[in-house]
């Protein structure tokens, strides 16, 4: 399942968030965006690459931190089958926003 998919029905304090792939050009509050990340090979079988693990970056915007939609972001993206492992947070001055980024990690996918 695709990042979007998964996170397609994701909302907070009811609302739903947009979720795309990066730059977000709307004008929601609260949003999420993708991006793609390196590849890496996980099995080799008789010389060649037989799987490969395809992770992406999954960043929360958000005023304000918080770990229920932190926690509804990571639920989501493991039941449709990603390793989810939170990477970092930051805060930016410009957007005054806090960017919560999520490290998703599935074998095959789209680009595997």
């Amino acid at each position: 399942m695709r990042i979007d998919e998964a996170l397609s029905g994701l909302k907070d304090n009811g609302l739903p968030v947009p979720c795309c792939h990066t730059p977000y050009l709307g004008d929601a509050e609260v949003y999420v965006t993708f991006q793609l990340l390196p590849q890496r090979a996980t099995l080799y079988a008789e010389g060649r690459e037989a799987e490969t693990s395809v992770q992406y970056a999954v960043s929360i915007f958000r005023p304000r931190y918080s770990a229920a939609l932190l926690r509804e972001v990571k639920r989501l993206l493991e039941q449709a089958g990603y390793i989810a492992t939170v990477e970092a947070e930051f805060y930016d001055r410009d957007t005054r926003r806090n960017q919560t980024t999520i490290i998703a990690t599935i074998e095959g996918d789209a680009y595997g």
